[in-house]
């Protein structure tokens, strides 16, 4: 109980750190040919001439969801042009993502050694039948009685005898004491505890996906309005040559 607690509150504290991360992201640049400016520009008897251009963001929405939402982080990781360094948010996504699934995959196999050790215990000390299939109700009822005849016989006080085991030796148990029988039903509890756990694990690990793929949204429209830039050229006639021109190029970053 105690570990299951601990891996909720690491993911929990990993995904909440994500939501306030992000560094500042570089963005991709559209190239500008100095050409062009020359032939739509009146340079003649102008004092400056000057053309602006936007330089829009240059990831993909779509991608940058669809990529989250395949795995945590990954979506992050393509709006910073694939780089780890700056990864930011993601890295937190897919930080939690790798503890989920690890710890569902680590109380699964403790949820199977429990179950495994229980049925040993039985076997040993009650007489039951491993090899033969049963329902999971069989391997209830055996931790709350002491034998098959006990169980039958309280069955037919209670509800008739329309849920009777066939007194059979693939049915058969009888604990040689009750401190046995007490031990494996706290073994068996467990197991299924521990199962339920493992249950929690994944719908965190959707949980995950979902928001990461917001978040990437999230990221996206920050680094959008980041990237609304101009660029602008001002070109003056040049004073050390009378058929040519200064350009000066100046960036300007929206915030």
């Amino acid at each position: 109980m105690r570990v299951f607690i601990v891996i909720v509150m690491l993911s929990l504290i990993l995904i909440q750190t994500a939501s306030a991360s992000d560094t500042e992201k570089k963005f991709e640049r559209k190239k500008f040919d100095v050409r062009l400016l020359y032939s739509s520009t009146q340079l003649s008897g102008q004092e400056t001439a000057v053309s602006q251009q936007s330089l829009p963001y240059a990831k993909s929405k779509k991608k940058a969801f669809f990529f989250s939402l395949l795995l945590p982080g990954l979506g992050e990781l393509y709006q910073n042009d694939w780089k780890f360094k700056g990864w930011g948010s993601g890295l937190y996504y897919f930080g939690a993502e790798a503890l989920l699934w690890s710890s569902h995959l680590y109380l699964g196999s403790y949820r199977d050694w429990l179950k495994e050790d229980s049925r040993s215990l039985a076997a040993r000390n009650a007489g039951v039948d491993l090899k033969t299939p049963k329902p999971s109700r069989y391997y209830v009822n055996i931790g709350k009685f002491s034998d098959i005849y006990t169980y039958n016989e309280f069955q037919r006080r209670l509800v008739g005898t329309s849920t009777l085991y066939s007194e059979t030796d693939a049915n058969f148990w009888q604990w040689n004491n009750d401190g046995s029988r007490r031990k494996y039903d706290r073994l068996r509890a467990d197991s299924d505890t521990y199962n339920n756990f493992s249950k929690y694990m994944l719908w965190g690990i959707f949980t995950n996906h979902v928001m990461s793929a917001v978040n990437s949204m999230r990221v996206f429209r920050n680094n959008k309005r980041l990237g609304e830039a101009r660029i602008h050229f001002d070109m003056t006639p040049s004073r050390l040559r009378q058929d040519g021109y200064d350009v000066k190029v100046g960036f300007l970053v929206k915030f």
